[in-house]
């Protein structure tokens, strides 16, 4: 076949990557047939040359197969939809004489405007008929890197959420419903609902937070005034003015052996109906012709591209332009010196692209110094690590920018840099918690650490508002639970701990959405003493920016860092109005005179809870000094509502080794799967006790636990320090085999058993010992060992089970019986299965360990092939595995 292939001028390697893509059925039917689609390039070639068209015809990707594995093609006329064939197509081609909205280039090509590409990568439907959505995001795609005035970007949307979730389907779909679909329901980016090809998987596959992560466009319209209309000139000024428009052609035989060139319809019959994106348009000789987009790979025509000559095969009909939906601008800084190039252009890219795949038109500006001017500019900013200081007058800027309930950011973009970047937490809700800051109840600061640097210059930032950056961890001195390196996300009343400053809660993201801000001044209670008119010194509390019942409240304070300069008289104290003071309980301070950062109010000012009257608040006598707290203090006093948290998106997120040793009842942890323990502690307990794995409190993090079956009382250990903070009875049998999931998705594991004699599954959410949910599952033997994971990443744990007889993996993803999908993995029947996340991509697969040679295998996409593998000596063959993403007491 090679040989054959070659001398017929196609490009082996490409065909022989697509046998290689393909099943064993199919591969061998192409195969087979390879000679039928031989003599269809030579009728094609004839036609070609008696007809005198410029395009030349092959092998490729697309002709070598047989029409049943082609592409489908899938545009369905409109007016088909109320069941007529389509209306007398009115073209009016660009040589017909008619006034011009404005001047036309001769050509024009948005893959090269001004030095750069506009477009975004060739992408393939497969065999499914979805054109109708390729077509269209194609466009947007192209437009939104054009609102944002930056080529960099690559935002990428899901075709698949719209072949799932919309009435169209690998059958075909209609240009004026998917406009609407898009419209007002939208789609969401390609990480959140990746293609597939298939129009059976529901729109439930969609990541599990598919209704924060929606993009929905501004506006549709018909590009030549109606559907059976087209229009080229009208459609060259769209393209020029707004961007690649949608549009349908027809697609004969012959196409699909289109290999370049200006293509025209020689021989063939018609395949169907297809939608493509126009790009642009130039000539060749006295022939015009569009440039466009087709969805059917890179190993098809021009790399994907191809021309066509203007009026063949109706194209430009249905021709759709979109208006891109704008949800927030976006600046990316790159000032200061950013460490290792954090450039928007390199590893912050994928973030941008994220962003920009949610509606957020993304910037970026090296512009030194940083004013308000630019700051205003934008909803959220994103201070790209720096390494050089900023000025009093830049933190200034900073300062007021968050003020006014704009988001900024400071630290890390290691978010999507390598494989290993914990997926499930940055995809699934980076960006919903920007969503949750620059929008609806949010507004504030986000500040990011960097695992390497000394972090001085971002610290200058977390500086302003009481956070300070080391390390892997990120300090919130004013706001955290137990230790300042547990910062609150949000309201505290309202949201979860961020346990160590990562994206812990990620597990449940809805609880951002939930968030109410409260706003934020010095949270936590902070004693100062101070010295009344007398001079009788005495001591006041103040939390959240108010006093305690009868205390004196400070209005305003300065950051310790800036403190040395307002002694010194190189920065004026700040100065705020009193109306700008949050809120009591009951009422609010009203309004009145503006006062002196370091003054605080007289005697007569109100206590918490009591509204002031117009008019009533007066000036003090004399001022009273204030001794300020060494501790760095969140002093702003905001318009408006605000929300501030630290984030760190420099932790690791993937599951790693770990194994207990029940003769020594001691715990070792392995944080990095390199094969020496990192951790171990002693945690006194029974031998026939059998150890457990868990997120127990909802942190983000693994710790241990135990089930004690000659008593039916479950142990869980919040901090991997050896003792139990918590123990419940759940009456079973002793030979019921004890599970751990996170069964309902709020992020928080908790218990379940097996019972083998009766192959029964029983759930227990909020560990009370009662169980809420139980199903039997037929097909798992009692020789059978079990199994829990997120086996699709939607952020619940389903059942699954190991068979050691013939190497079986057996998963099922709604806990209903019924095994959904299933794979062999050749080892050894002694082989002890393993599950986690091993690169943290958000979705549980297979592993195990070889007691044996004491080594452990992981296998990254459960398709039977282990990708990485380490031998750790100190695991014993008496030892019990066990796998977790470990919480790291300080």
């Amino acid at each position: 076949m090679k040989d054959d292939v070659v001398a017929a001028g196609g490009d082996w390697d490409a065909i022989e990557a697509l046998l290689d893509s393909l099943s064993l059925e199919d591969r061998e039917l192409v195969i087979a047939t390879y000679p039928e689609r031989l003599a269809e390039l030579e009728a094609v070639r004839r036609a070609i040359e008696e007809t005198g068209a410029n395009w030349t015809a092959g092998l490729n990707s697309v002709s070598i197969l047989p029409p049943e594995l082609r592409p489908g093609t899938g545009w369905l006329p409109l007016s088909a939809k109320e069941g007529g064939l389509f209306g007398e197509v009115v073209r009016i081609s660009s040589s017909e004489d008619g006034p011009a909205a404005l001047a036309l280039p001769e050509s024009w090509d948005w893959r090269s405007v001004s030095g750069a590409d506009w477009t975004t990568p060739i992408k393939d439907q497969g065999q499914c008929g979805s054109c109708w959505a390729f077509g269209p995001l194609a466009a947007i795609e192209s437009r939104v890197k054009l609102a944002a005035d930056n080529p960099q970007l690559i935002p990428d949307f899901s075709e698949q959420y719209l072949v799932s979730c919309s009435p169209g389907s690998c059958s075909g779909g209609y240009m004026n419903t998917t406009a609407d679909w898009i419209l007002c329901q939208g789609t969401v980016d390609e990480a959140c609902f990746p293609y597939v090809a298939q129009d059976t998987v529901p729109c439930s596959e969609s990541c599990f937070d598919r209704n924060s992560r929606k993009y929905k466009g501004e506006g549709w319209s018909w590009v030549s005034g109606n559907s059976n209309i087209i229009d080229e000139d009208r459609i060259k000024q769209e393209i020029l003015a707004g961007g690649p428009v949608t549009a349908a052609m027809e697609v004969y035989t012959d196409f699909y052996n289109y290999n370049g060139g200006v293509y025209q319809y020689t021989t063939g019959e018609l395949e169907g109906g297809h939608c493509i994106a126009i790009v642009g348009w130039g000539k060749e000789g006295s022939t015009d012709y569009w440039i466009c987009k087709n969805s059917w790979g890179t190993g098809w025509g021009e790399a994907g591209w191809f021309k066509i000559k203007m009026g063949e095969v109706n194209i430009g009909l249905e021709a759709v332009a979109y208006q891109p939906k704008v949800r927030g601008k976006v600046l990316f800084y790159e000032g200061h010196e950013p460490w290792e190039e954090f450039e928007l252009l390199k590893r912050y890219s994928e973030w941008g692209n994220r962003l920009a795949s949610n509606g957020y038109l993304v910037h970026s500006s090296a512009t030194v110094p940083l004013s308000l001017d630019l700051l205003s500019c934008y909803d959220v900013v994103i201070i790209s690590n720096p390494t050089t200081s900023f000025s009093v007058a830049e933190l200034a800027a900073i300062k007021e920018f968050v003020k006014r309930g704009r988001v900024i950011a400071a630290g890390d973009g290691d978010l999507f840099d390598s494989y290993y970047i914990y997926r499930q937490e940055n995809e699934k809700v980076a960006v919903q918690y920007v969503d949750w800051l620059a929008t609806g109840d949010g507004g504030g600061l986000m500040v990011m650490g960097e695992r390497s640097v000394s972090n001085a210059a971002a610290n200058q930032v977390g500086s302003l508002f009481g956070l300070k950056i080391n390390s892997d961890t990120i300090y919130d001195p004013m706001r955290y639970e137990t230790e300042p390196g547990w910062p609150v996300l949000g309201p505290k009343e309202n949201v979860l701990v961020l346990a160590s400053a990562s994206l812990a809660i990620s597990k449940d993201a809805f609880p951002l959405a939930r968030a109410t801000s409260s706003g934020y001044v010095a949270t936590a209670a902070a004693t100062y003493e101070t010295a009344d008119a007398s001079g009788e010194s005495f001591r006041a509390e103040f939390a959240g920016g108010l006093a305690n019942e009868g205390a004196d409240p400070i209005i305003d304070l300065i950051p310790p860092e800036l403190d040395s300069q307002a002694a010194a008289g190189e920065l004026e104290p700040p100065t705020i109005s009193i109306e700008d003071l949050p809120a009591g309980e009951n009422g609010s301070y009203g309004s009145g005179a503006e006062h002196p950062g370091y003054e605080i109010l007289p005697e007569d000012m109100p206590p918490v809870g009591k509204v002031l009257p117009e008019g009533e608040l007066t000036a003090p006598d004399e001022k009273v000094e204030v001794a300020f707290s060494p501790v760095p203090l969140a002093g702003l006093a905001f318009a408006g509502p605000i929300g501030i948290a630290a984030v760190d998106f420099g932790r690791k997120g993937e599951d790693t080794a770990g194994f207990w040793r029940s003769s020594t009842r001691t715990w070792y942890f392995n944080y990095d799967n390199a094969g020496t323990s990192d951790y171990s502690f002693y945690w006194a307990g029974q031998s026939t006790d059998i150890p457990l794995v868990g997120d127990w409190n909802g942190d983000g993090k693994d710790t241990a636990g135990f089930w004690r079956p000659s008593t039916q009382t479950w142990y869980f250990n919040y901090d991997n320090a050896g003792t139990s903070e918590y123990s419940f009875y759940w009456a079973g049998q002793s030979t019921d085999i004890p599970l751990v999931g996170d069964w309902n998705g709020d992020g928080k594991d908790t218990a379940g058993f097996w019972r083998p004699s009766t192959r029964t599954w029983y759930f227990n959410y909020d560990n009370a010992g009662t169980s809420e949910y139980s199903f039997v599952w037929d097909e798992c033997k009692s020789t059978d060992i079990p199994l829990v994971g997120d086996w699709n990443g939607d952020g619940k744990d389903t059942a699954g089970f190991w068979r050691p007889s013939t190497r079986t993996w057996y998963f099922n993803y709604d806990n209903a019986g019924t095994s959904e999908y299933s794979f062999y993995w050749a080892g050894q029947s002694t082989d002890i299965p393993l599950v986690g996340d091993w690169n943290g991509d958000g979705k549980d697969t297979a592993g195990f360990w070889r007691p044996s040679t004491r080594t452990w295998y992981f296998n990254y996409d459960n398709a039977g092939t282990s990708e990485y593998s380490f031998v750790w000596d100190e695991c014993k063959s008496t030892d019990i595995p066990l796998v977790g993403d470990w919480y790291k007491p300080n």
